[in-house]
């Protein structure tokens, strides 16, 4: 295979079609924004240096990329022109520059790493991915025009000047087409959730987690899950979520960023930044707010509300309370109704 020296990847686009304000490439699919989804499978591929092409809500792009891509450079389509210009914008940012190089769009999250490495054996494809020669695309790139109502420059047109100029040009047909789908509507970001969603919930069954309803589970691409968990209808485990092994979720449950033990169940349950021990007993109708830690052995019952607080070891807090701001020792037990008030309409206090 040959080596890949580069990749560039077309994220400047406004998305008119998804109707937000929120720049189209960062819109999440399964918790993670879709230019992260195919970054993570670029950056599979090795290449010497990423270049994302970015433009609209450059500073909101700009902001993720650094926090979460720092390797990946940037450079600014100040005017949205199309494709072919996008890359021109990307290729006057490459100084001596050499090799194969791989260009794809941002709103294609589906793209496996599998396909992109049987498109470095060719030329150029036409799905919206493409492989060139560095040499011979700054050769055609300069020669497209913009002849189009929209007055856009587009990167279909060079396969036409590299035909012209005598170069090969191949196309080869992606195994699975869903790979290919791009995104430019709400309607096709949900069919992406969809298909993604079930590539993940049936990772996690392979791995030895049981699901009653996969369906009905969602499960984001960060989530860590030990074998022979089970996840009951409609449990979604959101963010960085971690649950060990031979618990029990759900049903009804939404757990993000959390950590559970093992052998607990998390029934009917809305929590997040939690750690909850093992051999817990958590719902039903429980909220866990951030802070919340629950040491082994722990239940906490029905309509109970824990915040920013320690509950020791084999305490219960079963019904009807409120816990903020607390540290609870072991063997403790907290009476139905209990509310620990801790505001005293100035400053929030410990109990």
């Amino acid at each position: 295979m040959s080596n890949l020296s580069a990749a560039i990847v077309l994220a400047a686009g406004f998305g008119k079609r998804m109707h937000s304000s929120t720049p189209k490439v960062l819109h999440p699919i399964c918790g993670m924004p879709m230019l992260g989804h195919v970054l993570e499978t670029v950056e599979e591929l090795k290449p010497t240096q990423i270049i994302a092409v970015i433009g609209h809500g450059k500073e909101r792009v700009s902001n993720y990329l650094n926090s979460d891509f720092k390797k990946v450079k940037t450079v600014v389509q100040k005017e949205q022109k199309g494709t072919g210009h996008a890359v021109q914008t990307a290729l006057a940012g490459m100084k001596n520059f050499k090799g194969l190089v791989l260009i794809t769009a941002g709103d294609t999250p589906l793209l496996t790493s599998d396909s992109l490495a049987e498109e470095l054996e060719i030329t150029e494809i036409n799905t919206g991915v493409y492989v060139f020669d560095v040499e011979i695309l700054k050769k055609a790139i300069t020669q497209i025009k913009a002849n189009n109502k929209q007055g856009e420059i587009y990167l279909t047109d060079v396969v036409a000047v590299i035909n012209k100029m005598g170069e090969s040009v191949s196309a080869v047909m992606c195994e699975d087409y869903l790979e290919a789908l791009g995104i430019n509507d709400r309607s096709q970001l949900a069919m992406a959730q969809q298909i993604l969603q079930q590539t993940i919930n049936e990772y996690w069954m392979s791995q030895g987690v049981s699901m009653r309803n996969p369906d009905s589970v969602v499960i984001d691409v960060n989530v860590t899950l030990s074998q022979d968990v089970f996840l009951d209808n409609n449990t979604h485990l959101l963010g960085n979520t971690v649950v060990a092994a031979n618990s029990i979720i759900g049903p009804d449950t939404m757990l993000k960023d959390c950590v559970v033990g093992t052998n607990s169940h998390v029934l009917r349950t809305t929590a997040y930044e939690a750690k909850i021990g093992s051999n817990c007993e958590i719902g039903p109708y429980t909220y866990l707010r951030p802070g919340t830690v629950l040491k082994d052995g722990v239940k906490a019952g029905a309509y109970v509300e824990i915040k920013n607080s320690t509950v020791g070891q084999g305490s219960k807090v079963p019904h009807l309370s409120y816990v903020g701001d607390a540290t609870i020792g072991i063997e403790t037990n907290i009476g139905a109704a209990t509310v620990f008030v801790n505001y005293d309409g100035v400053e929030k206090h410990k109990t």
